[in-house]
């Protein structure tokens, strides 16, 4: 069963280009569902092809990773549709 990811923090001109490639640079191809959040700190939710156990290390080794000046917060919510 897929996984998700909440990334937030994101500036606000953060595209879907933007945050497939940061989770290419630590080795994981995701989908992202979606894009949302108030002008300045933007929301994504992506979906990765991987049990949620991984999704959990993954989030852990992303949360607090800087992109464009800001510290980013990952979070892999165990009951997500």
């Amino acid at each position: 069963m897929p996984a998700k990811l909440l990334v937030g923090n994101l500036p606000p001109d953060t595209t879907e280009s933007d945050i497939k490639n940061l989770f290419l640079e630590v080795g994981a191809e995701i989908e992202v569902l979606s894009i949302d959040g108030e002008s300045d700190k933007l929301v994504a939710t992506v979906q990765l092809d991987m049990e949620q156990s991984t999704a959990q290390v993954l989030a852990d080794r992303s949360r607090r990773r800087m992109f464009r000046g800001r510290e980013l917060t990952v979070y892999a919510p165990r009951f997500m549709k």
